[in-house]
């Protein structure tokens, strides 16, 4: 409802908003891409809940061990990650990224 009326309240009442009959088979494909995004999302939240289980059942200094391992390597291995973000902030305020 907002899309068809919002031109009229603004003053552009000449825009024809009204999507077509030949834009259907676009919204289908977006609608099959957007639901396979979706499953694929679902999926990866079920991996993690099962994941989450597995590592109850470790001690804990082993978890702590391993997040720890995984982050120095990232950081070892991409060390703009490991940084502060200053970097990428200057970056993203000249328009860079």
């Amino acid at each position: 409802m907002s899309d068809s009326q919002c031109p009229y309240l603004v003053g552009v009442a000449d825009v024809d908003v009204t999507p077509g009959v030949a834009s259907l088979p676009w919204a289908a494909m977006l609608g099959v891409a957007m639901g396979g995004l979706g499953v694929m999302f679902n999926r990866g939240l079920l991996a993690s809940m099962s994941l989450r289980e597995r590592l109850l059942r470790w001690p804990g200094f082993a978890v702590g061990a391993t997040a720890g391992v995984f982050v120095g390597f990232v950081g070892w291995t991409i060390p703009g990650l490991a940084a502060s973000g200053g970097e990428l902030v200057q970056l993203a305020l000249t328009g860079s990224i």
